[in-house]
């Protein structure tokens, strides 16, 4: 009878289930599947340089037939930019005891094993797509009513599950139980306050999303090692004057003119928002009457409304600290995921990537997603923000 030493499962891991797990993670979702990869040659090392070009030659001029002098010559504007990796893990574990019971069976094996890794794959793709529309610091939520007790009350528990570690405003805290959409315990009362962030303990050096990517200088004034503050071009266009939409027309006007905005630059190809925002679109389209064309999404991701001739994807990770309140106009074409190493597991134990948990009965793999998100040119992306 054959058996499956955890050898054995490492090379199974390694040589068939792997690739088949990259791949799917690159589709986990329609951003994801959109985004260019290593567009600009990936990361070397732990920082990326590149030189975004912001200013044309301007030695161009249409000369008077009578004209014998040249226009002065000059170049092209760069500036200098930077990147650095995220660094992203998953843990998962075997029980010793459960490899060994089932040993004569490598079909159960298989099957335990490529249960975990297919359930660690649709996790870290939740996560990785989370991060891709945040900002970078790990914040899941906002608290949305001051306590002093172990329910807390949240924007969203969306990302909130049970046993997290999370930090807010400095206070450690473990999740118990999520109670609720907006609601969860914690294992001791602790003080908040309104608008508090939520934190994920090990969560502050996430990959930049669209959040800081798509910005002007209303979140931050550096971005890619560049300052907005003092270089205009390095500035998307934002709406964030807190409307909520009554008409189509009052909607459109502010969606076109965003629309607008990346256009001058590039080529709009996604409009991405979350499903408050999309439905808001197709309530006041049909309110007035109006007949709303969509497009099949290619990747299997069903069908979307166009607004303009460009796809309305909704994305339930379309969101900023729990507000579903933000619609981003893109051209992906200025956007890429560099990687520094693909989804992978951690290979230095002495069973090839399990490696065993001193005093228990488990081993352990640690799965690796080494990337962050690039954007060579803001103002070929927009946002509205604070909308609904």
């Amino acid at each position: 009878m054959a058996t499956y030493s955890l050898s054995d499962i490492a090379n199974l891991i390694e040589k068939d289930i792997l690739p088949k797990t990259q791949e799917q993670l690159e589709n986990e979702t329609y951003l994801m599947s959109k985004l260019p990869k290593n567009k600009f040659g990936g990361f070397a090392n732990n920082d990326k340089y590149f030189t975004p070009r912001y200013g044309r030659n301007e030695s161009i001029a249409s000369l008077a037939a009578t004209a014998t002098t040249l226009p002065t010559a000059g170049k092209s504007k760069y500036s200098q930019g930077k990147i650095s990796t995220a660094y992203t893990y998953g843990v998962l574990n075997l029980d010793d005891r459960v490899i060994e019971s089932v040993k004569g069976e490598p079909g159960a094996i298989v099957n335990i094993v490529v249960e975990e890794i297919d359930r660690m794959r649709q996790d870290m793709g939740k996560d990785i797509n989370r991060q891709l529309f945040g900002d970078g610091t790990g914040v899941l939520s906002l608290v949305s009513a001051a306590s002093t007790q172990t329910t807390i009350t949240v924007t969203s528990t969306q990302y909130i599950h049970e046993g997290q570690l999370l930090t807010i405003n400095g206070d450690a805290v473990q999740v118990v139980n999520v109670t609720g959409d907006t609601t969860f315990t914690v294992t001791a009362n602790v003080t908040v306050a309104s608008n508090e962030t939520a934190v994920k303990t090990a969560g502050v050096a996430e990959m930049t999303g669209l959040y800081m990517a798509v910005d002007n200088t209303s979140f931050t004034n550096t971005y890619e090692n560049i300052d907005a503050s003092t270089n205009y071009w390095w500035r998307s266009y934002v709406n964030n004057t807190a409307t909520t939409y009554t008409t189509i027309a009052d909607m459109e006007t502010e969606m076109r003119t965003a629309l607008t905005a990346v256009e001058k630059y590039g080529k709009c190809d996604i409009i991405l928002t979350g499903y408050t925002l999309r439905n808001k679109y197709m309530q006041l389209s049909s309110a007035n009457k109006r007949y709303v064309n969509t497009v099949e999404l290619p990747g299997g991701f069903g069908h979307a409304p166009e607004f303009d001739g460009v796809p309305m994807v909704a994305d339930i990770d379309c969101q900023y600290r729990g507000a579903e309140d933000v619609m981003y106009f893109l051209d992906t074409n200025a956007f890429s995921l560099e990687k520094l190493k693909d989804l992978s597991f951690r290979n230095r134990g002495t069973a090839g990537i399990f490696e065993p948990v001193t005093g228990t009965t488990y081993y352990e793999a640690v799965v690796l997603f080494y990337a962050n998100l690039m954007c060579v040119n803001r103002r070929q992306s927009a946002k509205l923000d604070n909308k609904a």
